[in-house]
This record gives C-alpha cells, sequence and structure tokens, in this order.
C-alpha cells in the first residue's frame, strides 16, 4: 500500500541487498529477522575483500584514475606506486582503493607516484615493507624513465613485475606467491591475465625484457 491510501497494490521487484557482516551469524544471534533473511537469501554471492583479489587492483586503479583524467590523456603510475598498491592491504577495500587514487590522480602531474599516495599507505610501507626491501630491489621494476610520458600504464607494469618475481623464484609458483602476497589461486589469475607461460630454462616478462630464469609473456620476448 502506498503511504495513506488503503488500496492494496501488486508491484513486481528484485530486491539487491549487501552487508560486511555473516548476516547467517546475525540471524543465530537474533540481530537480524529470520524471516527476512530468507526472503532475500535466494542467490547469495560472496564477494572476496580486495587484498584476496589483487588482480583485480591495477584495472580497478586505472578505472578510478581515468575518472579525474577523463579529458586527458591517461594518467599513469610509477612502478614504485604499483607495488606499493599492490601490497597494501586494503582494509577499507575498493572504497579505501578509489578514496585513494582519485585524490592522487587530482594531485599528480600526470603519472601517480608513491609521494602521490596517502600518508596512511606510505606508513604501511615504511612499517611492513622495509623487511622486503632486499627482495624489492631484486624483483621489482627497472630503472625509472626520466619523462612522465615514458611511464607505462599501471596493467603493464604489474604484468612485468609478476614475471620478475616468477624469474626471482626461478619459476616457483609457490614461493612467488608468497612474495607478492597473493595465494596460489590468485597468482595463477594473474599469470593467464598477463598471458604469462613458463619454460623452466627461460622466462620472459611484459615490455620487452626475457630472463635467463624460467617463464615467459606473449608479446614480450625481444
Amino acid at each position: 500500500r502506498r503511504v495513506g491510501s488503503n488500496q492494496t497494490r501488486r508491484i513486481d521487484v528484485r530486491v539487491i541487498a549487501a552487508s560486511n557482516r555473516e548476516v547467517d551469524e546475525e540471524v543465530k544471534a537474533g540481530r537480524f529477522r529470520n524471516d527476512l533473511f530468507y526472503r532475500l537469501n535466494a542467490v547469495s554471492i560472496m564477494l572476496p575483500p580486495l587484498r584476496e583479489r589483487r588482480e583485480d587492483i591495477p584495472p580497478l586503479a586505472q578505472a578510478f584514475a581515468d575518472r579525474v583524467y577523463s579529458l586527458s590523456p591517461a594518467v599513469r603510475f610509477s612502478p614504485e606506486a604499483v607495488v606499493l598498491l599492490d601490497q597494501y592491504p586494503w582494509p577499507g577495500n575498493i572504497r579505501e582503493l578509489e578514496n585513494a587514487v582519485v585524490r592522487a590522480a587530482a594531485m599528480c602531474d600526470g603519472t601517480i607516484r608513491v609521494q602521490d599516495l596517502p600518508e596512511r599507505i606510505r606508513n604501511y610501507r615504511e612499517a611492513h615493507l622495509a623487511q622486503d626491501e632486499p627482495d624489492q630491489q631484486a624483483v621489482g621494476p627497472a630503472e625509472e624513465p626520466d619523462e612522465p610520458e615514458d611511464w607505462p600504464l599501471l596493467s603493464a607494469v604489474e604484468g612485468r613485475y609478476v614475471a620478475r618475481v616468477l624469474v626471482h623464484t626461478s619459476g616457483n609458483k609457490q614461493a612467488a606467491a608468497r612474495v607478492l602476497g597473493v595465494d596460489r589461486k590468485t597468482l595463477d589469475r594473474m599469470i593467464k591475465r598477463h598471458q604469462i607461460s613458463f619454460e623452466r630454462r627461460s622466462l620472459q616478462k611484459p615490455n620487452g625484457f626475457v630472463s635467463n630464469s624460467s617463464a615467459t609473456t606473449d608479446g614480450e620476448a625481444n
């Protein structure tokens, strides 16, 4: 019934509801109505937190940055910023990523660097990534180009970084996943996304560099 009306009308609707809590646990605790839960819970989709699907970070970050620069050339990310975005745990999930990237894109000169990211993210790097610094140097991105327009797009840098990590671990995916801070399934999706193929003797990476270790990405063998 409409507000103030005594006439009943038939309607046809579909309800999409979301929660950041375990609703079935809330039902058991008496904090959510049992009947409403089963009315809404016809089809459930569990969306993992962003930290468990890191392969989504580059396209999401690029999309958020492009919103700010919608009428300008695509904003780019420095390799160091890419590494930090990938390593940060994102407790606020996609909203936090969007907030960080939009802020950085608005403040940067066309290239998002570490110093453009929010302080909490930079502080995480100082507090949690320092111990991994030797490994990061060993497997991190190549030397930075001088001109901002020479920066590759975020997705390209991610593929190169993943390939370098695989080189560093001699193709050991379990070890590479530990270095990247992701699980094996996520790493497998990243390998598929960037078309990285394996040969225990020669690993090729995105954007034209080849190594003596083991692994290869299409379109990058020089």
